[in-house]
């Protein structure tokens, strides 16, 4: 595994690059229901909340949970599908890719987002925090 810029000058096994044709099916339906969700649940309501409704945003926060889309790389003893980073990264890049203000609700925030309260609080909290994931 080659670190930083190293692919730039020194040799990589062709097999141990990892593309999109990589992805597994399971990978590119989790990518093709974050697309739909924020295609038709997120955009049509842009203007809505840039105008101050912050509970559509709760909202729609609410409902990328219940779909999964919250918690992938989180572990299942906290309500987590604990799936792959690739999975992880390829749902942030559906998130973003067609509204980056989707995509700033579910970037880390300390005390809100599930990734940063898995690796840094205590068990107690963790437990309350992330019930609301």
């Amino acid at each position: 595994m080659l670190k930083g810029a190293e692919f730039l000058i020194k040799p990589e096994d062709a097999n141990e690059v990892f593309t999109p044709e990589d992805f597994s099916d399971e990978q590119k339906q989790m990518a093709e229901t974050t697309e739909k969700f924020v295609a038709e649940k997120a955009i049509p309501f842009i203007e809505e909340i840039d105008a101050g409704n912050y509970d559509k945003v709760v909202e729609l926060m609410k409902e990328a949970g219940e779909l999964g889309l919250l918690m992938i790389d989180g572990p299942e003893e906290y309500g987590g599908l604990n799936l792959d980073k690739a999975t992880s990264m390829l749902v942030a890049e559906k998130n973003c890719s067609r509204w980056i203000f989707f995509c700033c609700i579910c970037s880390p925030y300390r005390d809100r987002d599930p990734s940063s309260c898995i690796l840094w609080d205590k068990k107690s909290r963790k437990k309350n925090t992330l019930k609301s994931f």
